[in-house]
């Protein structure tokens, strides 16, 4: 078993990288911090990216980041019967990584550290704080618990319903990673910790209010817009 420090970004497929990215800046308040091959990369903090831009023919997850303590903490990975992944794109800022996945397809990027970058940000209205986590479908929520769990080290925060949803953590945030058990395989969200959720309460853009959540005492917001889903949360 590995410990995993955190769940530090998440990677995603669009067919129209410069249009996203666009609407990470001037609408989310991420700020671009590198471009390589095609890809675009943009952080919220100092540290290089907590969001990387791939371009592909159609939306999906690229990858999910998770960071290890040290590159002592990728070897076992191998030693858990896990084949890795090939990993061919491009991915600036961070450490030695390798790929594996989980068992519904989902392709984890595990790294060693994070860039950090000293020039200050432009001044914008609205920033988020830090990624703040991703939510799965799944097929199978006990096989996917059982690696999450007994392979990668979270921790089981709590489920809702029983066997309806899922969520685990690997530190002191409530969780990292939530699975909705209804038989597919895909994302259904991921989200962005924002210092102040009045922020973001602009005209113009479809906002749904989806009520309070266990991740923090405050209200989520879900904000769509060029295809993409997210949530913003207050945190604590």
């Amino acid at each position: 078993m590995i410990q995993i420090k955190r769940v530090g970004h998440v990677g995603l497929k669009v067919p129209d990288v410069n249009r996203v990215a666009a609407f990470y800046e001037n609408i989310v308040g991420l700020e671009i911090s590198d471009r390589s091959d095609g890809s675009v990369f943009l952080r919220c903090n100092d540290e290089h990216h907590c969001l990387g831009l791939y371009p592909a023919a159609e939306r999906g997850l690229h990858h999910l980041g998770l960071e290890v303590h040290d590159s002592e903490a990728l070897q076992p990975l191998g030693q858990q019967g896990l084949e890795a992944v090939p990993d061919e794109d491009p991915h600036p800022g961070i450490g030695e990584s390798v790929c594996y996945r989980d068992p519904d397809g989902n392709r984890l990027k595990f790294y060693e550290g994070m860039n950090h970058i000293d020039q200050p940000f432009l001044l914008r209205e609205v920033r988020p704080v830090k990624f703040g986590h991703i939510t799965f479908h799944t097929i199978d929520l006990k096989r996917t618990l059982a690696f999450y769990v007994g392979v990668l080290g979270f921790r089981l925060s709590d489920t809702v319903e029983e066997e309806m949803l899922a969520r685990v953590h690997c530190n002191q945030d409530h969780h990292g990673v939530a699975f909705l058990n209804d038989g597919q395989a895909k994302v259904s969200h991921y989200c962005f910790d924002l210092a102040d959720w009045h922020a973001i309460k602009e005209p113009g853009y479809e906002q749904t209010v989806f009520g309070q959540g266990a991740t923090s005492r405050w209200r989520n917001f879900e904000i769509a817009d060029t295809g993409e889903k997210w949530h913003v949360q207050k945190s604590n």
